[in-house]
């Protein structure tokens, strides 16, 4: 994950953006990240324009900020409805032993259906997002793959009835 901090320089009083990779990330790269957030079609002129760069200058940018790890993935986001994937649901992992969590990070990571993992704080190890065709699929997921994983001795699971906010944007 790439974090970014914000200060305010002290004479000048601009905001200025500054990451881990040794790129300066200034207002012009930040207004490009929420640019291409909103749409990553968008032409480098199209970027260009909105910023005040030129073509060239746009392009190098979005080039320095996908190496430095501040922009990865170009892709497109399909609407998991509209292709049946109808239920959205979080569970709960429990791992009490820390040695068996390596290999459950590795074996989560080949599971389709697991669209995020986290570790947490609270009574659970890990917390995923699955999204399946049906409560079937869930079922079959939960007992079948998930809990078939070493060291997994308990899950809880919540199965989201609507989403009224889900995005990959940041507040940049």
């Amino acid at each position: 994950m790439l974090l970014i901090y914000i200060f305010y320089a002290k004479f000048t009083k601009k905001t200025v953006y500054k990451c881990y990779f040794n790129y300066m990330i200034d207002s012009k790269d930040a207004e490009i990240i929420r640019l291409l957030q909103e749409n990553g079609k968008l032409s480098y002129a199209d970027i260009g324009e909105k910023v005040s760069l030129s073509i060239t200058a746009v392009k190098e940018r979005i080039k320095k900020l996908t190496q430095s790890g501040a922009l990865r993935d170009n892709v497109y986001i399909p609407d998991p409805q509209v292709l049946g994937f109808d239920i959205c649901a979080f569970v709960q992992v429990l791992m009490p032993h820390p040695t068996e969590e390596d290999n459950f990070v590795k074996q989560i990571a080949q599971v389709p259906e697991v669209q995020e993992c986290h570790f947490i704080t609270g009574e659970y190890s890990y917390l995923l997002k699955v999204r399946v065709e049906n409560t079937k699929a869930l079922e079959a997921l939960i007992s079948q793959k998930i809990k078939s994983i070493t060291g997994v001795v308990r899950t809880n699971t919540i199965i989201a009835l609507t989403t009224s906010k889900e995005t990959l944007s940041l507040n940049i």
